[in-house]
């Protein structure tokens, strides 16, 4: 079986993404979520990294990290009903760590990550 990701650029095999999973899973035993989470939100909040895409007139997209975390989440638990997170628009929020991961289907999918302590929006690409 073959798994393509939202921006659908990448197409892995079923069983090499579920390696890539287990592998993710043991390297949180030894390492800080957290910490890796405020790297990568640092990082696609940079206004270079931002102006890279739009120079290219093209909307900033999410690195192949903060990609693979959020293909994690959304593989491996369901999504969760929060109303106060819900929209107009179709979307599906996960829960995971001290993170709210949100997908909203538009023209373009957007991607927003909360802080799930007090919903404070800590990134939107």
């Amino acid at each position: 079986m073959v798994i393509k990701n939202s921006n659908d650029s990448l197409v892995v095999n079923k069983e090499i993404l579920n390696l890539r999973f287990k592998k993710f899973e043991a390297w949180q035993v030894d390492h800080d979520f957290d910490k890796l989470m405020y790297s990568l939100i640092l990082k696609h909040r940079n206004i270079e990294y931002k102006e890279k895409y739009y120079h290219n007139g093209e909307d900033p997209k999410a690195n192949n990290k903060l990609m693979f975390i959020i293909n994690y989440v959304t593989y491996n638990f369901s999504p969760i009903k929060l109303t106060k997170l819900r929209g107009v628009i179709h979307n599906y929020i996960w829960e995971y760590n001290d993170y709210y991961f949100q997908k909203i289907y538009d023209t373009n999918t957007i991607i927003r990550i909360y802080n799930k302590d007090d919903l404070k929006l800590l990134l939107e690409i």
